[in-house]
């Protein structure tokens, strides 16, 4: 039959959904059982969160290293994508071919039926997610595919820099302070 997750509701493991699946807005589905599928027979709308992990390091098989989820009609509305790191994912490796398939659609859909929840980085490697319009010549898919962000490393260090030099400053703060109440008060 068909199943409906409403706000604050959670949809997860291994599932195949014989009808059609509607995830609302404020509902989760968390496809397999860390990873794995979730199969839909019938359509599928959106509004909610697809929560997806992923082994970086490793990305292949839907299913196998990653959650997937595998639509036989069409897809209507906007579902946010929320991506979750899985051991293992360092090194995370960079994609080959298509990338790594989260999303399988059989029927109709369009390139914005799906959108990650903020940016994806493991390492030194970004992922996006792109749409793939009859990629094997009649299905449509959703893929992570990487980009090597150079820069991503020299942020990690920008930031930890910048967090050793706020704790100096209110180290001085904390002396300053100090010394004036043993001045009285008096600068």
């Amino acid at each position: 039959g068909s199943v409906v997750v409403n706000a604050g509701g959670t949809l997860s493991g291994n599932t195949a959904v014989g009808g059609n699946l509607t995830v609302n807005a404020g509902g989760t589905l968390a496809s397999g059982n860390s990873p794995g599928t979730t199969t839909v027979a019938g359509n599928f709308t959106g509004g909610g969160i697809l929560s997806v992990e992923v082994q970086f390091s490793n990305a292949g098989a839907p299913g196998t290293t990653h959650d997937f989820l595998n639509i036989t009609g069409n897809v209507t509305g906007v579902s946010t994508i929320n991506v979750l790191a899985v051991a293992p994912s360092t090194p995370a490796a960079l994609t080959t071919g298509n990338g790594i398939e989260l999303v399988r659609v059989g029927g109709t859909t369009s390139a914005s039926a799906f959108a990650l929840s903020g940016p994806v980085v493991q390492g030194g490697v970004q992922y996006l997610l792109n749409y793939l319009a009859d990629y094997s010549g009649t299905l449509d898919g959703y893929f992570l595919q990487s980009t090597a962000r150079d820069e991503i490393p020299g942020y990690a260090a920008m930031l930890a820099s910048g967090r050793t030099l706020l704790a100096r400053c209110h180290r001085g703060e904390e002396r300053n302070s100090a010394q004036g109440a043993v001045d009285g008060g008096k600068r």
